[in-house]
């Protein structure tokens, strides 16, 4: 007797799976993700934007001078420190910056906030500036760094006796280390420490870094600042 053919028996794929509910499935979650991302805030989307060339930052910064000691911020809690401890600090806005685009003024004057200061602003050199603006590139929002100025040379004013006493200081009194606010012209930051000042003037806080019988060395140059991206504006 001839053996029986054996019957074929097509098995049922275990998973339960097959190629029209793998397209319906894959459907249903890419329509569910499409969901949740339009249903995300924008604020997340502008958080993975960088800033490019172009883009207005407005920034929370702090320079300091070449001692690294802070002698001007926007920073709310650096000059609370700094005034709990006893020192000297300007105290001004926000900087609106222009993104990695260098400035042709050689000063930018700043609204001071400090209580006896709000008639004169803080003068911001140029390369103090530009080393702000081209350190944010690349940065995003909520991002903070240090940039390196690159020029801080050539800010030391000398002043003798007389004219110390001038304007109301104690040239006896007066001691390397000390810090002086400096009046400088916007126009050209010629220093015009006298009893007379222009119109358009701006504060600078220097230290007396040298000190003779008959004359004082005030130092102004800044060296660094820190920075912090809180929002990016288009141009």
């Amino acid at each position: 007797m001839p053996p029986k053919k054996k019957e074929k028996v097509r098995r049922k794929s275990q998973s339960g799976w097959d190629t029209k509910k793998i397209v319906i499935v894959a459907a249903g979650v890419l329509f569910a993700v499409a969901m949740v991302v339009s249903l995300m805030p924008m604020s997340m989307f502008s958080a993975l934007k960088t800033a490019q060339a172009g883009d207005i930052a407005l920034v929370d910064y702090t320079l300091r001078d070449d001692r690294d000691i802070p002698v001007a911020t926007s920073n709310q809690n650096m000059y609370n420190s700094v005034v709990q401890q006893g020192g000297i600090i300007l105290f001004t806005e926000y900087l609106r910056v222009p993104v990695n685009i260098s400035t042709e003024r050689e000063m930018t004057p700043v609204p001071v906030l400090n209580e006896g200061y709000q008639g004169a602003p803080f003068g911001i050199l140029s390369p103090e500036w530009n080393a702000i603006s081209n350190g944010l590139s690349g940065m995003r929002e909520s991002g903070s760094k240090t940039v390196t100025v690159d020029d801080g040379s050539g800010l030391t004013l000398t002043m003798d006796k007389e004219r110390v006493e001038s304007i109301g200081l104690n040239f006896t009194q007066a001691a390397v280390g000390m810090q002086l606010p400096v009046v400088i012209s916007v126009q050209s930051y010629e220093s015009i420490m006298s009893n007379s000042t222009p119109q358009d003037f701006a504060l600078r806080l220097g230290y007396i870094s040298d000190k003779t019988d008959d004359a004082l060395s005030l130092n102004h140059a800044y060296t660094r600042a820190d920075i912090r991206l809180i929002r990016l504006e288009q141009n």
